[in-house]
């Protein structure tokens, strides 16, 4: 092999890995259910990593993302072999060991995986089992951290003392974790109680009924959970704001992230893996080797800071201010409130952009063939897209019209709110759009496109036939023969 050869980047060919993911508010959001009852749509930071590093440029590689069937011999229960009512059931969505049970525990067959995906520590027993990828950045740090509504806690030692003087009570931890037994390990006196956390609801209400007011998780995972309780109007539990308790996350023990790989796959796959999230964690957004971004970029639409919500550690019961100091607070408060709004209404107005585009790329998909790029349209194509929407010769569109043609039973129906803004992103204030503006929109839409035509390379034969016929359909729908 020539030295040139021996430098290109490593590639897999094309394969296909079944990969088991563990429910993580903001890693892995679990959108959409089949029939069955089984998870079949997710999103989050750990699916955006997969989407980056699995295109064919890259890695090249497919997937099928599956939840924990429950048969792993950490499942709380354990499902046993004729147990397929209950198979992936919502019960182990977020439950770590079993998910990476199905990778590590389970015979090569119709439940087992390759490899699993999450905010997975990297920890000593499952190097032992598995192999690891390189940890994923960001989060720089993933130590344990506690977040919820205690006060006057400013470590995990202070919490120690208060348990033990019973000024504190339990200290909720996540079932079937790895965390809690080395939390266990390294505070033997510590006094905790297990729920099922799931997508977070269930902790907000242990808050709000006093079934604890600290949750010990990690650190990212508390952020995430603060941001998210401001973005519900949820900030207050039992009449006290939620956050990050304590001066710093845990300064040892487990921290990083990585994807788990079976003893079954090729070292030689883990390094491919390796490779290209290294040229993810290290490019710049927006140059040539990462024109949509990079893990970062992915990240930061998701994390947040864990002071949203106005909590504070000690808060003053005895101090007195003069009238002057009061009425500076007071303008402070008022300008800092004005400018929280202004942040909001942006990070909110992007989510929302975000949302009806890819909505409105994942339709244009459903009836044309596209490619990663807008660039890539078939003229023709979309001019024919146009009139077909339209009902008419000219290629415009009334809102009446571009709202039917959103409603889609696979895909769903965007909110009023969505669907306001996308007309108004196409209609610029008219009464109808016409090609050159829903071009236009088109064209701003890249990484849209990318995500979706990924997604479409990623599709079983089963799912691209359905695709298919929801195309002949609307062929059919739209030719002659039929209209007469």
């Amino acid at each position: 092999m020539s030295a040139a050869a021996a430098q290109q980047p490593p590639r897999l060919s094309g394969e296909t890995f079944r990969i088991t993911v563990a429910q993580e508010d903001g890693f892995i959001n679990i959108d959409g259910v089949d029939e069955a009852g089984r998870a079949n749509a997710f999103s989050g930071y750990c699916v955006d990593i997969l989407n980056a590093i699995s295109r064919p440029d890259r890695a090249n590689f497919t997937y099928e993302l599956l939840t924990s069937s429950g048969r792993g011999e950490l499942c709380v229960p354990r499902l046993g072999e004729a147990s397929d009512n209950a198979t992936y059931s919502e019960t182990y969505y977020s439950q770590f060991n079993c998910g990476q049970g199905d990778v590590n525990d389970l015979p090569r067959g119709a439940t087992s995986t390759d490899m699993y995906l999450s905010s997975y520590y990297v920890t000593p027993s499952r190097q032992l089992a598995n192999q690891f990828t390189i940890p994923y950045s960001p989060p720089t740090s993933g130590t344990l951290a506690m977040y919820g509504t205690a006060t006057g806690i400013r470590s995990f030692d202070d919490l120690i003392a208060k348990q033990e003087a019973g000024e504190q009570g339990p200290v909720c931890v996540a079932v079937a974790n790895a965390y809690v037994d080395f939390l266990k390990d390294i505070y033997p006196t510590i006094q905790v109680k297990e729920i099922d956390d799931g997508d977070g609801g269930p902790l907000y209400d242990a808050f709000n009924d006093g079934t604890c007011d600290i949750f010990v998780q990690d650190y990212p995972i508390a952020t995430k959970f603060v941001l998210t309780r401001y973005e519900n109007d949820e900030c207050m539990a039992n009449g006290k704001p939620i956050g990050v308790i304590g001066d710093h996350p845990l300064s040892f023990g487990l921290n990083y992230y990585a994807i788990g790989v079976g003893n079954h796959i090729p070292p030689e796959t883990v390094n491919t893996l390796s490779y290209w999230m290294t040229v993810l964690m290290t490019c710049a957004p927006g140059s040539e080797e990462c024109p949509n971004g990079n893990f970062f970029s992915f990240y930061t639409d998701d994390v947040g800071t864990g002071e949203e919500c106005g909590y504070v550690s000690d808060p003053s019961t005895g101090s007195s201010l003069s009238g002057g100091a009061i009425a500076g607070i007071v303008i402070g408060c008022v300008a800092f409130v004005a400018l929280v709004g202004v942040v909001w209404h942006m990070i909110q107005a992007k989510k929302q952009r975000a949302r009806y585009r890819k909505r409105l790329v994942q339709q244009v998909a459903r009836n044309i063939t596209i490619g990663p790029s807008p660039s890539q349209l078939d003229a023709d194509a979309i001019a024919n897209e146009l009139k077909h929407i339209g009902k008419n010769s000219d290629g415009t569109i009334s809102k009446e019209a571009l709202k039917a043609w959103m409603e889609d039973d696979k895909l769903g129906s965007l909110s009023d709110a969505d669907f306001e803004a996308l007309w108004s992103a196409l209609s610029r204030g008219k009464d109808v759009v016409d090609p050159i503006e829903f071009c236009a929109v088109l064209g701003t839409c890249g990484p849209e496109f990318e995500s979706t035509y990924d997604e479409q390379q990623r599709m079983s034969k089963d799912q691209k036939v359905l695709w298919a016929s929801r195309r002949l359909s609307v062929i059919a729908k739209s030719s002659p023969e039929a209209e007469a």
